[in-house]
């Protein structure tokens, strides 16, 4: 929900994919709030629909700014985030994608927490340390006016983003008596 909105993931909406059924590519119903009740103002599907991409499996919406949009892992393609800005009432545009890096086969990319700068996003089945450690990622919104972007941030500046960045945050976030401290760079 976001003020008088509310948007409804439905997975296993089974539209998008040519040919093929049934696709179970997933959707999100955006609802809107008025004298009468509840109007669908708005229907999203994913920028390029695929077989059970489970999109609107979690949705984050980001007050006065985007919509996030998570995807589940399909028999072809890894799971994804989605970055959507409404354009105008009820139209929206997805701005960016972001994905596993390196890409996993069947690897599920889920978003876990957004606000306005921030957005945290887990991949519970990550393999590149330990087979099925999973690793967290931190991406920072980056640009000018208004095409900032998402991207990774490095929390304790050791040139490489990693799960030390999510250990390094959260020490920050919830000091205990001998840890934390505040990070070099509070941009990343």
């Amino acid at each position: 929900m976001r003020g008088d909105r509310a948007f409804l993931g439905a997975v296993g909406h089974d539209a998008g994919c040519p040919q093929i059924d049934p696709c179970d590519s997933g959707a999100v119903y955006v609802f809107e709030l008025g004298p009468t009740g509840w109007t669908e103002i708005a229907k999203l599907q994913g920028e390029f629909p695929y077989p059970q991409q489970g999109f609107g499996t979690w949705i984050h919406a980001i007050p006065g700014g985007d919509l996030i949009i998570s995807s589940l892992a399909g028999p072809t393609q890894p799971g994804a985030v989605h970055v959507l800005r409404e354009t105008s009432p009820g139209a929206w545009a997805f701005r960016q994608t972001l994905d596993a890096d390196p890409p996993v086969d069947g690897q599920i990319f889920i978003s876990l927490a957004a606000d306005p700068e921030h957005l945290v996003v887990g991949s519970p089945y990550d393999g590149s340390i330990l087979p099925f450690a999973g690793s967290v990622r931190i991406h920072e919104r980056v640009g000018l006016g208004g095409n900032n972007v998402f991207e990774r941030g490095d929390c304790n500046q050791d040139a490489s983003t990693n799960i030390a960045d999510a250990i390094a945050l959260l020490a920050y976030l919830f000091p205990t008596a001998g840890g934390g401290g505040t990070p070099g760079c509070l941009d990343a």
